[in-house]
């Protein structure tokens, strides 16, 4: 009996092949459940069938691709079977955040071969621009793309201020740094010339 999963924030919902909605709540095993449906027998009459979940697992995965649904691996002890979560919660993860970066190399390649057609390039569709807003890019800077009515993401923009002012206070640091240590020589060479001054000085006798 197969078991999905996936770390979503909130629930999902799929639609299965007869239109059934399944809601799949987060953070917990969901068991797929076979598909009762109907066929035609050849003699324009409906009979009823069942697709075993067995089956219907890949049509899940299929469907949950873009929000990171992923078989739960299941090890059967003495007490019982036991669900892999910590694993299931990984691999929900990665499979996210590749469907993402698929998503947007795809955007990216459409964009540039639209600037090699010298076509103006489509702004980013609100998923686009929510994966570069959550991973600090611009098209221009990070991609030498520039869409009609591009502006700076304020993400990406107070990122940038934030790196600045990061930069600027440790430029800040390392010149005090220096400074404490140019003065700290000058100490250590006063009190050695000084040390050296009043060392009582011996004359050889005759």
């Amino acid at each position: 009996m197969p078991f999905l999963f996936h770390n979503n924030p909130n629930e999902i919902r799929i639609l299965d092949c007869e239109g059934r909605t399944h809601i799949i709540p987060p953070n917990r095993a969901w068991r797929v459940p076979d598909l009762a449906a109907t066929d035609c027998d050849g003699t324009r009459a409906y009979v009823p069938i069942t697709v075993p979940a067995d089956k219907m697992v890949r049509y899940y995965l299929r469907e949950g691709i873009h929000h990171g649904l992923v078989l739960v691996h299941e090890t059967v002890t003495d007490s019982g079977v036991q669900f892999d979560l910590a694993d299931a919660d990984k691999r929900s993860t990665a499979a996210r955040y590749n469907d993402k970066t698929e998503l947007l190399n795809a955007y990216v390649f459409t964009a540039k071969d639209d600037e090699l057609k010298k076509e103006p390039v489509k702004p980013p569709p609100a998923v686009i621009q929510a994966i570069l807003d959550e991973r600090g890019l611009d098209l221009e800077k990070h991609f030498g793309i520039r869409p009609v009515g591009h502006v700076v993401s304020e993400s990406m923009e107070a990122r940038e201020k934030e790196v600045m002012e990061l930069k600027r206070r440790n430029d800040q640091y390392e010149k005090e740094l220096a400074d404490m240590r140019a003065i700290l020589e000058r100490v250590v060479h006063m009190q050695t010339v000084q040390s050296k001054d009043s060392q009582p000085k011996t004359q050889n006798s005759k």
